[in-house]
């Protein structure tokens, strides 16, 4: 089964008030600040830490919308149909734009002096170099002073009211981040943005994703944000016609440092280049897991900021972010400087081009490389005509942008000083023909030095087998270019299982000269002899000017030619840690015959061939990439080789025959290694993916035959024996053995340690059962299995106490109501040995039990309390309520009742006995039966969990055809509060009609009872319908009070008992009295 993707809750969720908790929530201790809310722990299912817990990474990405009506429900389709929309009109600059706020401090900041109270600002500044894509305009607001709340900084330009935050999200945003105090309805303690100023919005065709850092404000299941309308991210969602289209926010407190690394962990996937096209969840679970891995060791705050931030919204939602790439993988956006190089007072002179839009306008806007904008309010406008920039200069278009560069404006203490370049940023949208579609680049410039362009290969490298490659250098700089080169790393596969450096190749450096202006080629080229098929390439370029200042490429590596890439786990998603764990590795069944197994994957678009996979025991050292070590091979103990092909983007599962020597419920550490037969060249893209994790997995699957006899020992201490066509075929049984397991509701037992568990003076102290279950859903029983067992005879307990080992017996757990039964038929071999039967697999175990009473019981009749000689009708069901703190055994073998001495089958089929309940310790057993007149004697044989056998008393009735009335009177009478009332229904069917009615000694009717037209008011039992008419014994209380509500005064009253049945009416008449 394919496991989901996406969840979505639908729905709020309350600590409190049940109202509201419609879709609940998992709450989660965090550090120091109490329970939160952690949506997040539903897609925790897989994965397990060092200490053997489950880990903290979640597996799917979980949203959730908290509606509490439809109406919230349609409130939020209709701004997403509108998000999502392709028409012209959502297109504009609010998709390029980014708002970033910033607050301070304030006055205890986080309990240290130390802390500059612009830190929250000072934070999003390295958001904005280090992780926000350089293509987007950014529009900042500080709250309060701003920088200026500490000292050294420049007068802060960016410093905002509430006003204008209102003013910046109604022009439109992609994004609004907030750093800073916040509580669940606000953002700051100067409140730049809370629940008010959402209503005050008028955003509804421009809403953006809201990135909210701070405490509560994703606190949705908090009761006391309720009368508010619910927290910021609530009503940021659910607000008609306005606000965001998705949060992430925090379910509890934020703090300092760590909020500012999740957000680095959040920025690292939302805009960047290399990760486009991802949802609003799976952002934010890509970023938990990069928080987690960086952090878990570090902070201790980590498991709770992992827990407390979820993403409000549709996860499935992509921002509607401007087009970067084309389909090929090329920037949309080409560019062409007339010069590189340029300082404040230069222009900058930009040509471009647009692939896809012919028509359209564009904005354009310098920054610094830090990512600070060079001047306020300085966009430059221009035009597309024929998929060119256009601007008008003097009356006239020109295919040449002049860009003025300025003296930047001081915005941190060092901006001005260090500014030595940046670049030209833009965002295009089309009109016309070209409506609806929008793009956006940038390009970089320098103040000095040299700056590196381009860098071209004379051919494709991925399909230039043995051809040569030379390369084309592109060097813009104003002082005298000295050097210029590009180096190449070639490696090729050795052995078949590994990389090597091809000698002289380690970096060698091809120098490139002058062709054209600014444009270098390289004289020496890569030898066609050394461009074979699984050559891999590294290369880079260079330059060096002649004051030294030295400038370089990226790296980048290519393979040559497609080549597979066999794989032993699955591929990380991009962004996130390669692990190295198999968890397929384990025990299978094929052909018939139990194996070891193991997927095998095959990451690349080309099929893998003549796959060799090696099984190996305890010869691996586990990797960890969270402490950058790689699994490694320390020995050769090979259990097991097998032989494959794996089709493209494909798995597979390698198996090899369980070695005789292992045994079964036993743990092995088995680790695989895969490759490519490397005969006749046969390479593979990469071998760094080819060895595993070594696992630790358990022995734990049975074949059984049906044709003969056969005893297995399970374990040191278990065996399982059964007889020729004991299963209805042959086939598997899985064996568990269940560590601590659980014990339900049954004070008096508790489980027996097995004998190998002590070795001398040396105990095990767990304790242990072991589960028997059918691999094949078809395999039945036909006959019992023997289960033996051999028990701790050395305990303590025992020896001390010997009368205890007769009550030390073997059980069977009940799954359908969870209490271990005591199995009827065993035997004691010895004094540590239990041998047990049971009609059917499951979990069994050595038990001991002080409990030796047997379950109380309480009869009734149609709903009524049992007296003995009463009356019954005709169709009666009886029911006996069992109780026993120790459970019910809940079997048809184990519950008997007998009808007038008749305890045959047919009796027994009348039996209704629950199959399933969540408290096996106080039940109901029902028997139906349609009695002839006459007296009828009913028990019943019950047997509690430990086997303690009760046979109830004779339950002695009376069904007749008469239909009667019998009235008992009233108790206490006279009364002061209340009084109980009692008659008894008499015959074999209910009563048409049951009446009460209370008079004053004067005639004046006072009160009603009637359950069939709902007069019971007064009456303090609750009744249903019908009720009151059944045959059999009735008891209702009367408070004393009239029709109105009223006390009745002291006095003599008068009660009738009326009783129809098919015309036939019965009355009686009680004279009741109330006194002080």
């Amino acid at each position: 089964q394919v496991p989901p993707t996406y969840i979505l809750l639908l729905g709020d969720a309350s600590q409190t008030l049940s109202a509201d908790d419609i879709v609940p929530t998992m709450s989660l201790q965090t550090l120091a600040y109490g329970a939160a809310a952690a949506d997040v722990w539903f897609t925790m299912v897989d994965g397990t830490d060092e200490s053997g817990q489950l880990d903290l990474l979640p597996e799917m990405q979980i949203s959730r919308v908290p509606a509490r009506s439809p109406g919230d429900i349609k409130i939020y389709l209709d701004k997403l149909k509108i998000y999502e929309s392709k028409t012209g009109s959502n297109t504009g600059l609010w998709k390029n734009t980014l708002v970033m706020v910033g607050g301070e401090t304030g006055r205890e900041s986080n309990g240290s002096t130390g802390v500059r109270r612009d830190v929250f600002i000072t934070q999003e500044d390295g958001l904005i170099d280090e992780y926000i894509n350089r293509n987007y305009f950014i529009k900042r607001l500080n709250t309060n002073l701003g920088r200026n709340a500490a000292s050294g900084n420049p007068t802060d330009l960016f410093k905002g009211t509430k006003t204008d935050m209102q003013q910046i999200l109604n022009n439109g945003c992609l994004i609004a981040n907030f750093m800073g105090h916040g509580g669940g309805a606000t953002w700051s303690d100067s409140q730049i943005l809370d629940i008010s100023g959402v209503d005050e919005l008028n955003n509804g065709s421009t809403l953006p994703f809201f990135l909210s850092l701070t405490c509560f404000t994703g606190a949705f299941d908090e009761p006391r944000f309720f009368s508010q309308g619910g927290t910021l991210s609530e009503k940021l969602l659910l607000t008609k016609g306005k606000g965001g289209i998705a949060t992430i926010g925090s379910s509890s407190v934020g703090w300092l440092i760590n909020d500012n690394i999740m957000a680095q962990s959040i920025w690292k996937f939302v805009l960047s280049e290399e990760y486009q096209g991802l949802s609003i969840a799976d952002m934010l679970f890509r970023a938990k897991i990069e928080y987690y891995l960086n952090n878990i060791y570090q902070w201790e705050q980590a498991p709770s900021m992992i827990y407390q931030y979820g993403v409000f919204g549709d996860p499935a939602l992509r921002l509607a972010i401007p087009k970067e790439k084309n389909s090929s993988g090329d920037p949309v956006i080409s560019w062409n400087l007339v010069s590189y190089i340029g300082n404040v007072g230069d222009t900058l002179k930009i040509k471009a081009t647009v692939d896809g839009i012919t028509t359209g306008i564009g904005y354009g806007q310098l920054s610094d490389t830090q990512n600070l904008d060079l001047a306020l309010n300085s966009q430059v406008s221009f035009v597309i005509q024929n998929g060119k920039f256009y601007q008008s200069r003097n009356g006239h278009l020109s295919d040449t942008l002049m860009v003025p560069i300025p003296q930047p404006i001081a915005i941190t203490p060092t901006n001005v000083q260090n500014f030595n370049g940046g670049q030209f940023k833009a965002y295009v949208q089309g009109t016309g023909t070209d409506a609806g579609k929008d793009a956006n680049g940038h390009i970089t410039f320098s103040t000095s030095g040299a700056v590196i362009y381009s860098l071209e290969a004379s051919r494709k490298i991925e399909t230039a087998i043995k051809l040569p490659v030379s390369f084309k250098v592109g060097v813009d700089s104003k002082e005298t270019i000295t050097s210029v080169g590009v180096a190449v790393k070639l490696e090729s596969p050795k052995d078949g299982l590994t990389y090597g450096e091809v000698s002289g190749w380690n970096y060698r450096v091809l120098s490139a000269t002058l062709v054209s202006k600014g444009i270098y080629a390289t004289q020496d080229s890569i030898p066609s002899s050394l461009m074979t098929k699984g050559t891999r390439v590294t290369y880079y370029s260079y330059a060096i000017t002649a004051s030294g200042k030295y400038s370089n490429t990226t790296a980048k590596t290519v393979v040559v030619g497609e080549l597979p890439d066999v794989a032993v786990y699955k591929k990380s998603q991009s962004g996130i840690l390669q692990f190295y764990d198999n968890s397929s590795i384990g025990f299978y069944t094929e052909n018939n015959s139990v194996v070891i197994g193991t997927e095998v994957y095959n990451w690349s678009t080309v099929d893998a061939s003549k796959v060799i996979v090696m099984f190996y025991q305890n010869s691996i050292t586990n990797g960890d990439p969270k402490r950058s070590t790689k699994p490694t091979l320390v020995s050769n103990t090979v259990i097991g080789r097998d032989t494959l092909s794996i089709p493209a983007g494909q798995k597979v599962l390698a198996t090899i025959p369980v070695p005789a020597s292992f045994k079964l419920s036993s743990t092995y550490q088995i680790g695989v290694r895969a490759y490519l037969d490397s005969t006749g060249g046969n390479f593979e893209q990469s071998y760094e993916n080819n060895l595993s994790n070594q696992q630790s997995v358990i022995y734990n699957i049975l074949k059984v035959e049906n044709n003969s006899k056969q005893t297995v020992s399970l374990d040191t201490d278990v065996t399982l024996t059964y007889e020729a066509n004991t299963f209805s075929k042959p086939g598997f049984v899985k064996v568990t053995k269940v560590e601590g397991p659980s014990i339900t509701s049954q004070p008096d037992n508790q489980f027996m340690r097995f004998s190998s568990q002590r070795n001398g003076t040396v105990v095990d102290e767990n304790y242990y059962a072991y589960r028997i279950q059918a691999i094949n859903n078809d395999l039945t029983l036909s006959k019992p299995i023997k289960i033996t067992m051999k028990y701790d005879g050395k305990d303590p307990f025992l020896v001390n106490f010997p009368s205890r080992r007769e009550r030390v017996a073997g059980y069977y757990l009940g799954e359908n109501i969870q209490r271990w039964l005591k199995l009827s038929a065993q035997t004691k071999p010895d004094t540590t040995t239990v041998e047990m039967e049971s009609d059917s697999l499951g979990a069994f175990c050595v038990m001991y039990t002080s409990d030796v009473t047997t379950p109380i019981v309480n009869l009734g009749i149609d709903g009524q309390f049992y007296t003995k000689g009463g009356y019954a009708p005709r169709r009666a069901r009886i029911v006996a309520t069992v109780q026993d703190q120790n459970g019910v055994y809940l079997s048809s073998k184990f519950i008997t009742v007998i009808r007038d001495n008749d305890s045959s089958d047919a009796v027994q089929k009348r039996l209704t006995i629950p199959k399933a309940t969540t408290n096996a310790n106080s039940v109901g057993i029902a028997y139906d039966e349609e009695f002839s007149v006459g007296t009828h004697e009913v028990s019943f044989i019950l047997h509690d969990a430990n086997l303690n056998t009760l046979r109830t008393e004779k339950m002695v009735f009376v069904v007749q055809n008469d239909f009667g009335l019998k009235v008992y009177g009233n108790f206490p009478n006279p009364f002061k509060d209340q009084t109980d009332i009692a008659y008894e229904i008499i015959g074999g069917e209910p009563a048409s009609v049951l009446e009460i009615k209370i008079y004053t000694v004067a005639g004046r009717l006072i009160k009603t009872f009637n359950d069939q037209t709902g007069k019971v008011t007064g009456f303090t039992d609750k009744i249903s319908s019908g009720e009151s008419r059944r045959v059999g014994l009735h008891v209702y209380t009367w408070d004393g009070t009239d029709e109105s509500g009223s006390t009745v005064a002291y006095g003599v009253y008068y009660c009738r008992i009326r009783a129809n049945f098919q015309g036939k009416e019965k009355d009686e008449i009680l004279k009741i009295a109330r006194i002080r």
